[in-house]
């Protein structure tokens, strides 16, 4: 059986130190060494048992709509953990066909078409500074090689 949230939060409600076999003084927890786990365990197994009755109860108790209307949230719930991530996939695999996809197809034509390409250069005047510029650049090197060498 699957137990509601207000079943388990009823559980949580109920343990104490008391049903742990702790005693709490002034000075704090006393008795942590002495735990006996089997005992709490049993402790905590009454506590569920008597939830999950009590529970069962009050479901027998309900009419016949909130009987189905419970487990109706119920399946839903179910039905929800598992299928929202198949919707969260198949959202995000829709946006990547559509959006993404069309988006890198448009980029890639406009990078490798030649007019778009012919006007993402620089124009001649500025290529042929450039390399007059490199040429001085290698000239000026040139010289102070042959200025350390002659020193």
């Amino acid at each position: 059986m699957v137990l509601p949230e207000v079943v388990k939060d009823a559980i949580l409600e109920e343990i104490t130190l008391d049903t742990l076999g702790l005693t709490k003084d002034a000075y704090g927890i006393r008795g942590s060494n002495e735990v006996d786990i089997e005992e709490v365990q049993e402790n905590i197994r009454k506590i569920i048992d008597a939830e999950v009755y009590k529970n069962a109860k009050e479901f027998n108790r309900a009419s016949l709509d909130e009987q189905h209307t419970r487990r109706l949230m119920a399946a839903i719930q179910a039905y929800w953990g598992v299928a929202h991530k198949t919707l969260i996939d198949n959202s995000l695999g829709r946006i990547k066909r559509k959006l993404v996809q069309p988006v890198c197809k448009w980029v890639d034509t406009m990078i490798h078409d030649p007019s778009i390409v012919q006007y993402a250069k620089e124009d001649s005047r500025t290529t042929r500074r450039r390399e007059e510029c490199q040429k001085q650049l290698t000239t000026l090197e040139e010289s102070k090689r042959l200025l350390r060498d002659t020193c």
